[in-house]
């Protein structure tokens, strides 16, 4: 994987089913004046906040696993609704979010992030 991507590789069962998703991609937390953290996952269109006694590793999990779901139950699927965002579908179970190499400012931006791997199962009554 380049530096300057995110990946998202999706299984399905034989039914079409979502069974699970690994993705790597740039999260940001930020501390905010309030003392929580701000996590975003612009790559997903995701913002959360924290607090001290919340483990980040796990909602950035459930926030990726909740939009997922979302995607598959009121949208189009997860591909379909990714390839909105500017997702670009590489095979049949994977896509990319590219940065322009070209354009220095966004993929310093890009590259300040943490790359947070992320592996989630779903049940299969959660995406039926």
């Amino acid at each position: 994987m380049k530096n300057n991507e995110a990946t998202i590789d999706i299984k399905r069962d034989s039914h079409g089913r979502l069974v699970s998703l690994s993705a790597v991609m740039p999260v940001w937390q930020n501390e905010c004046d309030d003392d929580s953290i701000k996590i975003r996952i612009p790559f997903l269109g995701i913002k959360l906040f924290a607090f001290d006694d919340m483990d980040h590793d796990t909602l950035i999990h459930d926030a990726i696993k909740g939009f997922s779901i979302s995607c598959e139950k009121f949208g189009l699927g997860l591909e379909t609704e990714l390839i909105g965002m500017g997702w670009e579908q590489q095979n049949d179970s994977s896509l990319t979010y590219n940065i322009d190499s070209e354009n220095f400012v966004i993929e310093e931006i890009i590259n300040t992030g943490d790359k947070q791997p992320q592996f989630v199962d779903f049940e299969p009554e959660l995406v039926a």
